[in-house]
């Protein structure tokens, strides 16, 4: 589901939820921070990914990577 913020499509996913006879929803959100782990660190990782000479360098000897990685940048980027 997009993330929405009317309320009677809420409602009505909630009126759903019910109707199914389930008890409980439970709600994922996800967020564009990343985690605070030392390899993140150690690797340069960031969020959303820059493109710097390495990753340039790395997309080369990886063309199936950098393939990929071009198809799901959406996924990665915010949206205009």
């Amino acid at each position: 589901m997009e993330p929405t913020n009317d309320p009677a499509l809420l409602q009505a996913v909630l009126d759903r939820v019910s109707n199914a006879g389930y008890e409980a929803l439970i709600v994922n959100i996800d967020c564009r921070d990343i985690g605070h782990r030392e390899r993140d660190y150690r690797n340069g990782f960031t969020a959303p990914p820059s493109i710097k000479p390495k990753t340039v360098l790395e997309g080369a000897l990886r063309p199936r990577w950098a393939l990929g990685f071009h198809h799901q940048r959406r996924h990665c980027l915010p949206q205009p």
